[in-house]
């Protein structure tokens, strides 16, 4: 029996020019604002064409939009229901998850980016996979790179890691696929939060920058949990939990990483314990798939014309 289709959120809040770009993006012109409803092709803002993307492939239903309605209630979206929410990444997460985890508890739940625009047959290789392990408590994307740098084409600047998939001996080069599928009961949701409203300013620098933010950013957040814990007379195991998976992932996935460990690492920073305990055979899977309009998000000026994309007022917002 299929477990598709699930809710999707999309994610569609505004982007702020980078304070810094990876030495091979220098020559790249980052774009910012609303990129989903600014950036038009064929006529029509992006969003529509994302929504009617997702919605032809069959296996995302309800579609929900996280993004100010005033700049996309204005919008055909295929049924979409928008979710107004206006703030950072982390704030944007949290309203859209909650909003749809109220609607919907206990089914998992698809997040993807509103700029990137994946072909049909992507689509329908990444929900295979997630089907092929489904039930599983969180599956999550990784795009593999190809070899030669020009097929990449503007988005060859994009920082990538080293992984290895199911039919790869050694560590191959990745981007991030902007597809996850998660069950946020099962979810420590508040860290999720938190890790995501740090961690995305920082999405296309190193591992190793990224690392040190992100761990002096949520350090004093994981103390504050275990001191709560501790007033409920609770071990504060969380901080010495997340913070030792979380510096052996980033090792690992400086050098290269197997996805079977990245998953089992994923799972003990994010997944609660409780749920991990009840559900020991419920794993996560990080899949390593050649599905690359996932993986290119259009973050430049070059990236939008190599799309055909044209940079246009929202007009069809309210």
């Amino acid at each position: 029996m299929s477990s598709l289709p699930i809710p999707l959120i999309l994610l569609a809040g505004g982007s702020r020019r980078y304070e810094q770009m990876p030495e091979e993006g220098q020559a790249h012109h980052p774009l910012d604002g609303y990129k989903a409803a600014s950036l038009q092709l064929a006529g029509k803002p992006m969003i529509e064409h994302v929504c009617a993307r997702f919605r032809e492939s069959g296996a995302f239903d309800p579609i929900y939009i996280a993004g100010p309605r005033d700049i996309y209630g204005g919008f055909e979206l295929s049924g979409a229901e928008v979710i107004d929410t206006d703030g950072n990444f982390g704030d944007n997460l949290r309203n859209a998850t909650e909003h749809v985890f109220a609607a919907h508890p206990e089914s998992r739940v698809a997040y993807a980016t509103a700029d990137v625009l994946p072909s049909l047959a992507d689509l329908k290789t990444a929900t295979d996979d997630y089907e092929r392990c489904s039930p599983c408590s969180f599956w999550m994307l990784e795009c593999r790179s190809p070899e030669q740098k020009q097929e990449l084409g503007s988005s060859s600047w994009k920082p990538k890691y080293w992984i290895r998939g199911d039919h790869d001996s050694k560590p191959v080069p990745t981007l991030p696929g902007h597809l996850v599928i998660a069950l946020p009961k099962a979810v420590r949701r508040q860290l999720l939060y938190d890790i995501f409203e740090i961690a995305y300013s920082t999405r296309n620098t190193s591992i190793g920058y990224r690392f040190r933010v992100v761990t002096i950013g949520i350090f004093t957040r994981l103390l504050q949990a275990d001191w709560r814990r501790l007033r409920r007379f609770q071990p504060p195991t969380v901080t010495l939990e997340i913070l030792g998976n979380g510096t052996r992932f980033a090792l690992h996935l400086k050098r290269g990483i197997d996805h079977g460990l990245m998953a089992r690492l994923l799972g003990r920073i994010y997944l609660r314990r409780d749920y991990r305990r009840q559900h020991r055979g419920e794993i996560g899977r990080v899949a390593v798939l050649d599905v690359l309009t996932l993986a290119k998000d259009v973050d430049t000026r070059e990236e939008a014309r190599e799309l055909g994309l044209a940079m246009e007022p929202p007009s069809g917002s309210n």
